[in-house]
């Protein structure tokens, strides 16, 4: 398997790795459940390396991506972004990216794997075109700053002024001499920063991002009272439990366990889990991928023909499992058994959907599928199980009551619009 080359920090802090797409990636520091509470409540730090990375130059570069991307690339300026999808002919994704316009580049960004596919289908698109495709997933590494706090940190950490950067802006800033680009995200549901750099210089970069004595930038307030202010008393509590966040000084560290539930609660599609060929971005709420009004791309025909003239029978949405009996909520909620992909199984919470379960409905003694779960999890921040899935169109509404088989299990559940969790408001 591929590794970072942070793996041998990750290991010495004592890192549970997983499998992912090929790639040894931590899936957590011993608990997964702190680190996730450390990033909702303050800022915590994830190497993300792994993720697939595909750079397009060449004088017509615009022009080629403009016909195939389902997003209107002509718009994007040097210095700013966007969410796109790659279709088939048929309107079915091939992939999910964010794209990142540089002067005489793009960067796509997506889930790791789906690099070797971008370049594949993009090649054979290629014709006379002026345009240069490379796979740059080993030439750059990825650290990301996630949280509320994420923000103030990386305004101490580069002397740059990030309070107004829309998500996918990105800046070139150099950092601790090492260039970097740094680019606004929101995946967890929080503010969140991720800072490419080149593959070599990841090391050093990492150890001045976390290392308070070498970076004066970095404060302990992150972990202890959250840039000056007061953490709340389930965090604190959680510290006090034996089971700790791990930091490397003052910074937590957080990995792919903490992420998964993360992005659950933000109800975050990820390709691969929630999406893969078989789906049209317009089923996955993925507006903010496609243009309307760009022209031809490929796909194009089929995601018109449903926005204007038809519609899709099912919708990405969220479900809220219904424990067994509610109980108040709890200061310190028990660590859930590791599973992979993140927090999962059987709790004291309830039981927790899992991809693939079916989502039905009794209708004169009558089960009627109606849907399906693509993700679960016990949400650290809510204490119960939350779910992701698609459903028919015609049960989507809010507080719709469903039931889902979970191994013939029977849970009740309802219909929840997403996000599960908000975003907390940043101060600074």
């Amino acid at each position: 398997m591929k590794t970072t080359p942070l793996y041998e920090i990750h290991r010495s802090l004592g890192a549970k790795f997983v499998e992912a797409h090929g790639w040894e990636m931590p899936a957590h520091y011993g608990d997964p459940l702190s680190e996730h509470l450390a990033v909702r409540k303050g800022a915590g730090i994830m190497d993300a390396s792994h993720r697939g990375k595909v750079r397009i130059s060449g004088r017509d570069r615009t022009l080629f991506l403009q016909k195939i991307l389902s997003q209107d690339i002509n718009r994007l300026t040097p210095g700013s972004g966007a969410y796109s999808t790659l279709l088939d002919v048929k309107g079915r994704m091939l992939a999910y990216m964010r794209i990142y316009c540089d002067e005489e580049s793009f960067l796509m960004d997506t889930e790791p794997g789906l690099n070797e596919k971008i370049v594949q289908t993009l090649n054979h698109y290629l014709f006379r075109e002026s345009v240069v495709i490379e796979d740059v997933t080993l030439k750059y590494g990825l650290v990301t700053i996630q949280g509320p706090r994420s923000r103030e940190l990386l305004r101490r950490v580069t002397g740059i002024e990030v309070a107004d950067m829309p998500e996918c802006a990105h800046l070139n800033p150099d950092i601790k001499d090492i260039n970097c680009k740094v680019v606004r995200t929101t995946y967890t549901g929080e503010e969140g920063y991720d800072i490419y750099a080149p593959w070599d210089d990841l090391h050093p970069l990492w150890r001045w991002l976390t290392r308070g004595h070498e970076n004066p930038a970095c404060h302990p307030e992150l972990v202890s009272g959250s840039l000056g202010k007061e953490i709340p008393k389930q965090v604190r509590d959680d510290r006090k439990d034996s089971r700790k966040a791990v930091s490397s000084s003052e910074i937590p560290l957080f990995g792919l366990d903490a992420l998964e539930t993360l992005r659950i609660e933000a109800g975050t599609p990820l390709y691969s889990v929630d999406m893969d060929e078989a789906t049209i971005p317009i089923e996955a709420n993925l507006d903010h991928a496609i243009s309307y009004s760009k022209g031809c791309y490929i796909g194009q025909e089929t995601i018109s023909r449903i926005k204007f003239r038809g519609h899709v029978n099912r919708t990405f949405t969220g479900f809220a499992v219904n424990p067994p009996s509610i109980p108040p909520p709890l200061t310190n909620p028990p660590l859930p058994p590791f599973s992979k992909g993140g927090m999962g199984g059987l709790t004291d919470q309830g039981t927790v959907p899992e991809k693939g379960d079916r989502v039905y409905k009794i209708i004169h003694d009558i089960e009627h599928p109606i849907g399906v779960i693509t993700s679960g999890c016990l949400s650290p921040t809510l204490s119960r199980p939350i779910a992701l899935g698609y459903i028919r169109i015609e049960y989507s509404d809010p507080g719709e009551s469903v039931l889902i088989d979970r191994g013939g299990q029977r849970l009740t559940a309802a219909v929840t619009r997403l996000p599960f969790v908000k975003k907390t408001l940043t101060t600074v």
